[in-house]
């Protein structure tokens, strides 16, 4: 994953294609994704939960905002 990769368009990294899919990019009644804006999104996922949504944060979400998210969330383990 540290490699250069597609986000959006025909050659869509599968980890970037799950993330929209999963997440609430993804409208259910269309069956489409919308794009992932710019390099500086964000998707916080639970991998020990399988099935909940992927949390999405837009690029001016600063990761300091997330910070109480990400700790609540590993509380609750």
């Amino acid at each position: 994953m540290f490699a250069k990769s597609e986000v959006n368009g025909e050659n869509t990294n599968i980890v970037f294609s799950y993330l929209r899919r999963n997440s609430r990019l993804h409208n259910e009644s269309s069956g489409n994704s919308r794009v992932v804006p710019w390099n500086f999104t964000k998707f916080l996922m639970r991998p020990d939960k399988p099935g909940n949504e992927i949390a999405y944060y837009n690029p001016r979400v600063e990761l300091r905002n997330l910070q109480r998210v990400i700790e609540d969330l590993m509380a609750e383990k």
